[in-house]
């Protein structure tokens, strides 16, 4: 038989109260900060590939003439904005845009917006990267990528 003192009554409900705010509030930060996260990691990669895309713009009269890989700016803007314009429709807020464009490198910023859903906070996520182009050979070029530290997730990835 199982005995109940008669003061016991209604403590469960009690500890309920004052234990769920704390884990709506828990659940919001682990919700919010991974799409936070996300949205970093997203920032990371749309300045990667769009600095990468702009270094594949290679001046190809230069590269006949000399045997230079060197990036044309122009072609590279349009590549960069082209790049970002396939993802502008996302339905996310995300802005990529050229840094600097130089013979050698292309810097590329990237930023995205991640509207928190129980923080009363909008997160602007961005990233930079830098791209350019380095041959070992004739047949083989390769895109290397001089990330800020924050996102530095490779070195090299080849061109399309």
């Amino acid at each position: 038989m199982l005995l109940r003192r008669a003061d016991d009554r209604g403590t469960l409900s009690i500890f309920v109260v004052m234990l769920a705010p704390a884990i709506f509030f828990l659940a919001g930060l682990v919700i919010d900060g991974g799409g936070a996260l996300v949205a970093k990691q997203r920032a990371a990669d749309l300045a990667e590939q769009g600095a990468r895309a702009g270094a594949n713009a290679i001046d190809v009269a230069v590269l006949r003439d000399t045997g230079d890989r060197r990036i044309d700016c122009a072609g590279a803007t349009a590549e960069v904005s082209d790049y970002f314009g396939a993802y502008s429709g996302s339905g996310k807020a995300e802005a990529g845009q050229i840094v600097a464009c130089g013979p050698g490198s292309i810097s590329v910023h990237a930023e995205v917006e991640y509207n928190s859903i129980f923080l009363p906070q909008v997160f602007r996520m961005k990233a930079d990267a830098t791209a350019s182009p380095i041959c070992d050979t004739d047949t083989l070029c390769v895109v290397a990528l001089a990330l800020s530290p924050a996102t530095a997730f490779g070195n090299q990835v080849r061109p399309r």
